[in-house]
């Protein structure tokens, strides 16, 4: 800014310059600008986009707009003269229409329209609910807690793209994935936040995870050791196999655990665990996670003893928040309860949270017919009107992934 205003000074001074512009320092000024955008954390404000667009398109016309109103109302002395005032008039009429082209739009966009792709089965997704959902699971965490989004396989469903870049809108800086393609996808997708990624990866791909910033998960002590050879400094969290046994180190080797603090290219910031069976009230269930958790922390204490500074922890998914919310950690890993939906509909939980579910799953009607008494409907015969019946025909069937179980009005 310094450079740029004694550059315009300059110009001035000796006359140089067209229409007060200066030529060298903008560009840098510019860059330093657009790198702080970048880098506001802040909540998305409606419309805020398309007003700036339309103040930088617009604002030359409104320059020719308040010179001629100076010579129309013979005001040249004020708002040709006085550059000052000429500056802020351009400003308000540009920021004037830009804010109400912006609200017409916004107006304009939210009718509905006619969309071809939406004649069949489509999705629908409220990402108001995915919002009030991410601030209930927040209420409900430990403080000094944050909530990691677990994005992986396109979000369950509901699409990664998104899913991600409005969290990240509403302030979630943490997201999960189930591989690295999908790490990548999301930093294409323009997320700066941190991204783990849960499931194997081959260590030949550790250049990526440094280029993309990834963190990736340490299944075991084989798979750090390699990885570490590669000579590539990555960011890390280590999996501890609590019980599970699928991936992770033992958590009765904590020498394996300490080892990898020392390896030289491994930034390891995160250790955590997963519980099996922690959506479960079973007496057994809970004994076992009870036991798992026991397991975990007594390993995160063995490592502190050792002298070993300790990452930031995590051992709740969202069934692990949603049965055992007081657990002392640092993320909170939550998939299917940021989507508003149990595992299954017969689950029993021990917080009851005011979640909603954020997909819809619809179909237009294409047809209504008259099907008499005793006739037979849909594959199998599986259903028979017991009486003189209106059918609704939705297209939506086993090709698009629904289920021939849920014929007939049948349900999980």
């Amino acid at each position: 800014f310094a450079l740029m205003f004694a550059e315009a000074m300059l110009l001035h001074y000796n006359g140089s310059q067209r229409h007060d512009s200066m030529y060298v320092f903008l560009l840098p000024c510019m860059y330093f600008l657009f790198n702080a955008v970048l880098h506001f954390r802040g909540k998305r404000i409606a419309g805020l986009r398309t007003a700036s667009l339309l103040i930088y398109i617009i604002h030359p016309m409104m320059i020719v707009v308040v010179r001629a109103a100076a010579k129309l109302f013979h005001l040249q002395s004020l708002l040709i003269e006085n550059s000052l005032v000429q500056y802020f008039a351009v400003c308000l009429l540009s920021a004037a229409f830009g804010f109400i082209g912006a609200a017409v739009r916004e107006r304009i966009g939210n009718k509905p329209k006619h969309r071809a792709e939406t004649e069949r089965a489509y999705i629908e997704i409220d990402l108001n609910n995915l919002s009030r959902n991410a601030e209930v699971l927040r209420e409900a965490m430990p403080q000094k807690c944050e909530l990691m989004a677990v994005v992986k396989t396109e979000a369950y469903g509901h699409g990664a793209y998104e899913i991600a870049t409005h969290l990240e809108k509403t302030g979630v800086r943490s997201f999960a994935v189930a591989t690295v393609d999908e790490g990548i996808k999301l930093r294409k997708y323009g997320i700066r936040g941190e991204i783990l990624i849960l499931g194997y990866t081959d260590v030949h791909r550790a250049k990526e995870l440094k280029k993309f910033d990834l963190t990736q998960t340490l299944i075991d002590f084989d798979h750090a050791r390699r990885l570490n050879m590669q000579k590539v400094t990555v960011k890390t969290h280590i999996a501890v196999d609590s019980g599970m046994h699928r991936l992770g180190f033992a958590y009765s080797d904590p020498e394996s655990v300490k080892e990898v603090f020392g390896m030289k290219y491994l930034k390891t910031n995160g250790i955590f665990t997963h519980l099996c069976c922690c959506e479960s009230l079973r007496r057994e269930d809970v004994a076992f996670t009870k036991e798992q958790i026991q397991r975990f922390y007594n390993l995160i204490g063995e490592l502190k003893s050792n002298g070993v500074p300790l990452p930031k922890i995590h051992i709740q998914s969202s069934y692990g928040l949603l049965n055992y919310p007081d657990l002392e950690c640092d993320y909170v890993r939550v998939g299917i309860a940021l989507y508003g939906i149990p595992c299954s509909p017969k689950d029993r939980t021990v917080l009851n949270l005011d979640l909603h579910p954020v997909l819809s799953l619809k179909a237009k009607i294409a047809l209504v017919r008259n099907v008499p008494k005793g006739e037979y409907v849909g594959y199998d015969r599986a259903f028979r009107t017991e009486r003189d019946s209106r059918i609704a025909i939705l297209p939506i069937g086993y090709g698009d992934g629904f289920p021939r179980d849920l014929s007939c009005g049948n349900a999980y």
